[in-house]
């Protein structure tokens, strides 16, 4: 099974084994939909696995690692068609809205193109900027997703980029190694020996 890792960044990527494809695909929801879709496609992957950083709801602490359940944006808004906050119409005149993730995850993400700093009246677990792209576009092209996310901020709380660049680098590994514990424990990947689960 060929597997490919998407993330906004090199930086979210730095560490994996050589043995995974790897792509940065850019920042918000529009650049990461465009690098996603190519970057399938190209190598014909049959999971895909987005990782990368993300503002957290009170309820959650920095440094955690969140498997994503159902992805969403608040950045389509054809309320004018009676259609809900955040869905729009397919190609088949379909409505496609929230996207519900097959894994364990029971985590909500909010992904818009719009920096977070505010909190959502929608209670999400956690905001970025990519995440429910890299999930269309898989679904789109009906390839199997999933989603994790490091939280390295409060959405709400003052954060610096030097702070938010710090926590990222202290905690990239257990955001990586959460998601290659899923595809070893998913039996996606040959698990090594000596492998032993994050805590």
């Amino acid at each position: 099974m060929k597997v490919l890792f998407l993330a906004s960044d090199r930086a979210e990527l730095k560490g994996l084994p050589e043995s995974v494809e790897c792509r940065a695909i850019g920042t918000g929801l529009v650049m990461a939909a465009v690098n996603a879709t190519k970057a399938i496609m190209e190598t014909e992957a049959d999971i895909v696995v987005n990782i990368g950083s993300a503002g957290g709801s009170a309820s959650h602490s920095p440094g955690e690692v969140l498997m994503i359940g159902r992805v969403f944006t608040t950045d389509q808004d054809l309320s004018a068609y009676r259609l809900p906050l955040g869905s729009t119409i397919d190609e088949a005149r379909a409505t496609v809205g929230e996207i519900r993730l097959p894994s364990d995850g029971d985590n909500s993400l909010l992904s818009s193109s719009r920096f977070s700093s505010v909190p959502s009246d929608l209670m999400p677990d956690c905001y970025d900027m990519e995440g429910y792209a890299v999930a269309l576009a898989a679904d789109r092209l009906k390839k199997k997703c999933v989603v994790f996310k490091l939280v390295t901020d409060i959405v709400g709380e003052r954060v610096s980029i030097g702070e938010y660049s710090r926590n990222l680098r202290i905690w990239r590994s257990r955001l990586q190694e959460k998601a290659m514990e899923y595809l070893f424990s998913s039996g996606v990947l040959e698990t090594p020996s000596g492998f032993r689960p994050v805590p």
